[in-house]
């Protein structure tokens, strides 16, 4: 098989197997009308915080400014916390290689 039927080959995977969905092509292509006429893609995680007018397009940008910009913590992060100096975490990883810290050395 040469290189340039390897990429067909590839192509038509991609196509069949991993296709978007006809609704995540509909959200995908999601736009709204700003107050000057122009088309801009919809954010569809605003920020429910009291006077912040943020929107996201992704769930996870607008956690990551929740806890920057309002102090409030995913939920991904509650119960990965040190469990004797509360520093918080985002992975279990992460908090296990920083309980060595609070290990006795001899």
């Amino acid at each position: 098989m040469g290189f340039g039927s390897f990429l067909v080959s590839l192509y038509s995977h991609k196509q069949s197997r991993h296709a978007p969905t006809p609704l995540q092509s509909h959200l995908s292509t999601l736009t709204v009308m700003t107050g000057n006429g122009d088309l801009v893609a919809a954010n569809l995680y605003p920020c429910d915080e009291p006077n912040c007018f943020e929107s996201f397009s992704k769930e996870g940008w607008l956690a990551k400014h929740k806890e920057k910009t309002h102090g409030i913590v995913s939920a991904l992060k509650v119960g990965l916390s040190c469990p004797v100096c509360l520093k918080t975490f985002d992975r279990r990883k992460k908090l296990t290689r920083h309980m060595s810290v609070h290990k006795y050395r001899n």
